[in-house]
């Protein structure tokens, strides 16, 4: 579990939202928890944890980290990687 101030810990509970990444971490963790508990410690429950966690980084990277990429590009020109594989 993410080692986060306990009053910190104490408004995420509440409803707050989190404003870093250990705050970010603890949340995630506490949903992967309450799903274990819920569907049990077994493997299935593991792999299907894991399999949705990887999904989801996926999908957060094809809808916001790739169209941000795009733009950068567009806005600053494209990378030359000729020049990483000339070395």
């Amino acid at each position: 579990m993410p080692y986060i101030d306990p009053e910190v810990r104490a408004q995420i509970d509440a409803g707050g939202r989190p404003v870093t990444v250990g705050e970010l971490t603890y949340v995630l963790t506490g949903v992967v928890l309450e799903y274990v508990q819920a569907k049990g410690g077994k493997f299935q429950t593991f792999a299907d944890i894991l399999a949705a966690l990887d999904a989801t980084g996926k999908e957060f990277y094809r809808r916001q980290i790739a169209p941000y990429e795009d733009q950068k590009i567009v806005e600053n020109g494209e990378e030359n990687t000729n020049d990483l594989h000339s070395a």
